[in-house]
């Protein structure tokens, strides 16, 4: 029997529904539902496709609402709490630290065999680059999981190594060993690709905490470094939360932290705005320190294939950066 990736029997479904059941099953992998979550739900599609006895858009509706739908019934807080890729376990963080840290060794290395530059300083320059990389990657994961003074301090770091890796290169260029850089292009691959492995969707939220003030404490965070509230809105939030708990159990009442971060920063225009805005001005910064090296590149070697690429990466960034912003300003959530 031919089945679906998630075990429902796909030929049980009419021609024309089975495109509405793929479709279903993609939108919920997008949400972020895992395999059986997804398997559950497309089970119950069916069921009640043919108790219906009408196509299956006539039964249930158009699939994005049916997905949000069934989503918010059978997902747990894991699937339904929105968190960006760097959070919030350590297997995600080390990840994208590896992923990241790999493909500047690998970016770095292939530079240096396209040129045919001869670089004495080539691994401890790349080891620098790599490990600022690997420290912005975690004052990011820091920042989106409310750790807002650690995230800075982390960010603090990307300067200071990289000040070191440039004064290590330009002090002692005679001194410093050499790797060759088709080594290093090999440890940057597997680098990366071992980061990327490592990257998934996560599948559970740290454990919500039963300390009134830790709770408290933990959803100030979330709004201010994941949904960039205000420090005034997310304390006032904190302060309705606390004024309505009762002294009861918040827990109880009010779920997971994170998830009613979620819920509440659904509910408001201006921290969705400028938390868009945010990260279209990263990738703006990113877009024209490619555009910088492109116009570097362009101006010494002319129209080569490296100059060019970077080119296209700029403009590709800079094209999402502006993307963001026209979303985020347009935005009436």
């Amino acid at each position: 029997m031919t089945t679906s990736p998630h075990g429902a029997p796909a030929q049980e479904w009419e021609p024309a529904d089975r495109t509405w059941a793929g479709a279903l099953e993609l939108a919920l992998a997008v949400r972020g539902a895992r395999a059986e979550t997804v398997e559950r739900i497309l089970g119950e599609a069916r069921a009640a496709v043919d108790l219906a006895g009408a196509p299956a858009e006539e039964a249930l509706g158009p699939v994005e609402e049916y997905a949000a739908e069934q989503l918010l019934e059978h997902g747990d807080d894991a699937e339904l709490a929105e968190a960006d890729v760097t959070a919030p376990d350590a297997r995600s963080w080390a990840g994208w630290v590896f992923t990241s840290a790999g493909f500047m060794i690998a970016a770095f290395a292939a530079f240096t065999l396209l040129t045919d530059l001869s670089a004495p300083a080539l691994l401890p320059l790349t080891l620098a680059l790599a490990a600022g990389t690997a420290a912005l990657c975690g004052s990011w994961t820091l920042l989106q999981n409310g750790h807002l003074v650690l995230a800075a301090l982390a960010a603090l770091t990307f300067p200071v190594v990289c000040g070191i890796g440039g004064w290590a290169v330009t002090s002692w260029s005679d001194d410093l060993p050499v790797m060759p850089p088709g080594l290093m292009l090999g440890i940057g691959v597997v680098a990366c690709g071992g980061g990327l492995a490592l990257v998934r969707r996560r599948t559970h939220l740290p454990p919500a905490p039963t300390d009134p003030q830790v709770w408290l404490r933990r959803l100030r965070g979330v709004l201010m470094g994941r949904y960039f509230f205000s420090p005034a809105q997310a304390r006032a939030a904190a302060e309705e939360v606390a004024e309505h708990s009762g002294g009861r159990g918040l827990v109880a009442q009010f779920g997971h932290p994170e998830r009613y971060a979620q819920l509440l920063a659904r509910q408001s225009r201006r921290p969705q705005r400028r938390r868009g805005l945010v990260h279209a001005l990263l990738w703006l910064v990113w877009g024209v320190v490619i555009a910088a090296s492109a116009w570097r590149t362009l101006a010494d070697d002319g129209l080569a294939p490296i100059p060019v690429l970077l080119a296209l990466a700029a403009a590709l960034v800079l094209g999402y950066a502006v993307h963001r912003a026209r979303d985020s300003l347009r935005t009436d959530r």
